[in-house]
This record gives C-alpha cells, structure tokens and sequence, in this order.
C-alpha cells in the first residue's frame, strides 16, 4: 500500500528481540486505523493489527524483498521524509510575527 508523508508523524528503528540481526522500520502514523481499515485483505489486516499492538504502528517494514541493504533503506527512507518535512515548511512559509507594543 502506499503511505502518505503527510501522515508519518516519526519514523522508528527496533531490532527484532527473536532476531538481533533483523531490523525494521516503523513509520509512526497520526490514524493507523485508517491505515488497517483500508486493507483489504483479512490475512494482511490481521498483520497489521499485530504490528500495531507489537510496534505501536500498522507500518512496518525491512529490508528483506528489496535490492538494499537495512543502512541504504534507512538512509533513503529518512532522506525522503525529511524532503517533505522541508518542502511542507517552505509551502507554510515565513511566520510572520507582531511587534511587541
């Protein structure tokens, strides 16, 4: 499914406690409901579910299934939001601020 940055409020690294080699990245969202609901398989919906009560957000992923490793996934990831969180704060633009009287 597709995330929107707009609905990241964090992003999370956890080292799997079974697995220490293994870690995911979890994107912290502001309505993981809204993300779980939209699923409409029962079998991935259930997972996130899981993910939700494990991590604290449906949205969480690794490297595995992908050409990277955990470090360019990581770095790419966070590049990408930070991105937005600069373009999101260049569209608000300057705050303008009243002189104290």
């Amino acid at each position: 499914g597709v995330v929107q940055w707009k609905s990241v409020t964090g992003i999370k690294i956890v080292t799997d406690v079974e697995y220490p080699t293994r870690k995911y990245i979890i994107l912290k969202v502001a309505n993981p409901q809204l993300y779980i609901n939209r699923e409409r398989s029962l079998a991935k919906r259930r997972s996130m579910i899981l993910k939700y009560h494990n991590y604290g957000s449906p949205i969480v992923f690794s490297e595995r299934g992908v050409d990277s490793t955990f470090e360019e996934l990581e770095t790419t990831v966070r590049a990408y939001y930070e991105n937005f969180l600069v373009r999101k704060a260049e569209k608000s633009g300057p705050k303008e601020t009243i002189p104290a009287r």
